[in-house]
Order: structure tokens, then C-alpha cells, then sequence
């Protein structure tokens, strides 16, 4: 499939695929509608052997800690991320 140049390299195609979603309030913008979570977390620096994702939705949240799962991005979408390694304590 071709895709159409525009001005600056750009392909139509790619500007059509312009996700915007936020992970703990940083809002992101990638190419394409799909991700797996280790992508994701990769995305915001937080380390998938201690992280893993909660997708914030009305009415339930819903947690996705297999870090090769897809997730089907929508434009808007919110996530946070949510540590699993050990706690110190003093």
C-alpha cells in the first residue's frame, strides 16, 4: 500500500495514525493504534519487572500485567502504572 508524502517526510498514512494517550499524566502520541504493555511502560522509563499497567475507563479500571498483551489504543486513553517490587522499610 502506498501512502501519500506530505510536506516535511510525513506520510498521510502516519499523520492518520496519530494516538494521543496519557500514562500517569504524560500525555504521549505514537504512530500506531496498538501496543504491548512492555511498550508501553518502555514509553515512560518505568521497568516492566516492576510495573505494570491499569487502563483508567468508566466505569471500571481495568489492570493489565501480562506484559505481551496488546493493547488497542484509542485516541485519549489513560493509563497509570503501578509498581510491584519490594517496598523498604526503615
Amino acid at each position: 500500500m502506498q501512502t501519500e508524502e506530505k510536506p516535511g517526510g510525513e506520510s498521510a498514512h502516519d499523520s492518520a495514525l496519530n494516538i494521543r494517550f496519557k500514562v500517569d499524566c504524560e500525555e504521549l502520541k505514537v504512530h500506531t493504534d496498538h501496543l504491548t504493555v512492555r511498550e508501553i511502560l518502555d514509553l515512560v522509563d518505568a521497568d516492566p519487572s516492576k510495573h505494570y499497567i491499569v487502563e483508567l475507563g468508566k466505569p471500571e479500571n481495568i489492570p493489565h500485567t501480562n506484559l505481551d498483551e496488546v493493547i488497542h489504543l484509542r485516541e485519549g486513553a489513560e493509563f497509570i502504572t503501578v509498581y510491584t517490587g519490594d517496598t523498604p522499610v526503615s
